[in-house]
């Protein structure tokens, strides 16, 4: 699916290093967080992992957890906020010397300012060694795959100068490989958890890996896809369908990657489990908001307009068929159908959210599918309507 996922989103991304005297929660499979847990209820847990950044795990992902004092807590959010300081301090001194470094028309290659023919002197020396050292070669990356790929794929891997990591699951297709890393690093937790939340994780049959094709930069996404693709310059990340198994991703930003990936792979995974019918619009967006895990983007623009009563009503948000067209309404409709996603899975669990998926997507009538699945706990979309509400403000 192509969509533009908002830049509006990013600021919620939670990958800062966290300081070792922290709470921390372990889960099932293994995964450590730290952060300052913020809410601990009967089945949920949320933990704030950098300032405003939150995530919120059900209980019964969860194996154990550990708690610090509160004037520990009190501590690492004040370095948090220093080390926000000093990064913004930082990032603005670094942006003014290389702007002075272009003005001499030198380029930034592994560290160093050189000029442009210093650095393709440089390149072709590395490939050189590549090639005498066995490493693969651009025709036997192209000619690794074992069925048969788009013609975006093909026209894709005909550009440029691709590399290629596996995992048991995907092909990553890369040219920067700190971009490749924060993929193909996290690629089998994402594809675990998906499936996992879907309650899809017994009976996903992937006999071909799913290729990953990250283009580096804007200019080269415009460079390469501007033929191939419609509106090639507002896609942050798109998929052609899941039965193609094929993602392509935009680095904007490191951090952009790192949620547009989880993102677009949703999208497949969806798209895989429904069998090619079509998905309410809310459902399949809010799901792939929650898993790229931005829970905590939705807490604070949604509370407020919740409060203010100006929040999309429910009946109304299920049935909307087309994106909202400005910025503002797009981000009210994602917070919001992210939320939905999250009450449904920890709340209620996973089994019940996936047979309301299976309900949904077979065309039953929202309201017909909530008292099918969560009829034992809610006398109709009002009841559900009233708990929804509490569940955000309290």
């Amino acid at each position: 699916m192509r969509r533009v996922i908002y830049l509006a989103i990013v600021f919620a991304i939670t990958s800062w290093a966290v300081e070792a005297e922290a709470d921390i929660v372990c889960l099932n499979n293994g995964s450590i967080i730290k952060g300052i847990i913020v809410q601990d209820t009967e089945k949920v847990l949320q933990m704030e992992v950098f300032l405003g950044a939150k995530i919120t795990f059900a209980k019964q992902d969860i194996a154990y957890v550990k708690k610090w004092d509160e004037e520990k807590n009190e501590g690492l959010r004040d370095r948090w906020i220093e080390d926000r300081k000093e990064r913004e301090k930082a990032e603005l001194v670094r942006q003014e010397f290389e702007a002075r470094q272009k003005e001499k028309g030198l380029v930034k290659y592994k560290g160093k300012w050189i000029s442009e023919s210093e650095e393709d002197k440089l390149k072709t020396r590395e490939y050189i060694n590549e090639v005498l050292r066995g490493k693969v070669e651009r025709g036997e990356i192209i000619e690794s795959g074992r069925r048969e790929r788009t013609k975006v794929a093909r026209s894709l891997l005909a550009k440029g100068s691709w590399h290629y990591r596996q995992t048991e699951h995907f092909i990553v297709y890369y040219e920067d490989v700190i971009q490749s890393k924060i993929v193909a690093d996290r690629a089998e937790y994402y594809y675990e958890k998906i499936t996992y939340d879907l309650n899809y994780d017994k009976t996903i049959y992937w006999p071909q890996k799913c290729e990953v094709f990250i283009i580096p930069n804007e200019e080269k996404w415009e460079e390469y896809m501007a033929e191939q693709v419609e509106r090639f310059d507002h896609i942050g990340g798109f998929v052609p369908s899941s039965g193609e198994k094929e993602i392509y991703l935009c680095t904007l930003s490191l951090p952009y990657l790192s949620v547009t990936f989880p993102h677009e792979l949703t999208h497949l995974i969806f798209g895989e489990f429904a069998k090619g019918e079509e998905i309410p619009l809310w459902l399949n967006e809010g799901l792939a908001i929650y898993e790229s895990g931005l829970i905590g983007y939705a807490d604070g623009l949604l509370r407020d307009k919740v409060k203010e009563a100006a929040h999309i009503p429910i009946k109304e948000m299920v049935t909307i068929k087309d994106y909202p067209q400005t910025k503002e309404e797009m981000q009210l409709y994602y917070a919001q159908a992210e939320k939905t996603v999250e009450f449904l899975i920890t709340q209620h669990g996973r089994k019940k959210f996936s047979r309301f998926c299976r309900l949904l997507i077979s065309e039953q009538p929202f309201a017909r599918a909530l008292d099918l699945v969560y009829g034992d706990k809610y006398y109709g979309q009002d009841e559900f309507k009233r708990a929804w509400i509490k569940y955000i403000l309290k």
